[in-house]
């Protein structure tokens, strides 16, 4: 029997989207009903077809990815690729090249400061992060900037931990910004409404008021 329509205060149905229905998918929350899991940013719990689909694999297909010419090899290779173009399609990438799997966001951020960055980045130049990043989204861009003698500039939340908007603004017009760090969206007190903003924001007015303006967002971690 399908699950009814989740209900917000006001009884009207939310279209699209059923919790509940999602968490029928993950095992963990069989073996522990009670539990409401949040850290998702560092270990995310695996849906059943994930950890059906890596059984298999185990079962029937297991062995090196690019680094042998057997057939299970290739085999796997061919798989391993077929799982990039389907990230290429749900994020709407142009090219299958754009996706680069990587453990974590972690490695993700230092990939992209380590050998983007200094390829890209030039001595005056401005990097803009919040005061609320993570340190591993701070620490690496911090790095990279007492390297090619950049500037790292602090982007203010306001009082009540949500991101100023109108001080970001004024420090992006005061500044000669040329690369913005978006925080995931978790972080802020506004969460996906804040967000919304601020990619709104950064897509109409940052990169046209810079040059060669890049944005980069860790957006791992849930919303709050």
């Amino acid at each position: 029997m399908a699950a009814s329509p989740l209900r917000a205060d006001n009884q009207t149905p939310l279209r699209g989207f059923d919790p509940r229905v999602l968490r029928r998918e993950f095992p963990i929350f069989t073996s522990h009903p009670e539990l409401v899991f949040l850290d998702s940013g560092a270990s995310a719990q695996k849906p059943r077809s994930v950890i059906d689909g890596l059984a298999e694999f185990y079962r029937t297909d297991y062995a090196n990815v690019h680094r042998g010419v057997y057939h299970l090899s290739a085999r796997s290779t061919d798989r391993f690729e077929e799982a990039r173009e389907k990230v290429r399609a749900f994020l709407n990438a142009a090219d299958e090249r754009e996706i680069v799997f990587v453990r974590g966001a972690t490695e993700a951020i230092n990939l992209v400061a380590q050998s983007w960055g200094p390829a890209h980045l030039k001595a005056g130049d401005e990097i803009v992060v919040s005061d609320v990043e993570h340190h591993s989204n701070f620490v690496p861009w911090q790095m990279l900037c007492q390297r090619m003698g950049a500037r790292l500039v602090i982007a203010p939340t306001d009082a009540s931990g949500g991101f100023d908007l109108a001080a970001f603004e004024a420090l992006v017009s005061a500044h000669k910004i040329h690369y913005f760090i978006g925080t995931n969206r978790g972080s802020f007190g506004g969460g996906s409404g804040t967000s919304t903003q601020i990619t709104t924001w950064v897509a109409g007015h940052f990169t046209a008021k810079t040059v060669g303006g890049v944005t980069i967002y860790d957006l791992t971690s849930p919303t709050r």
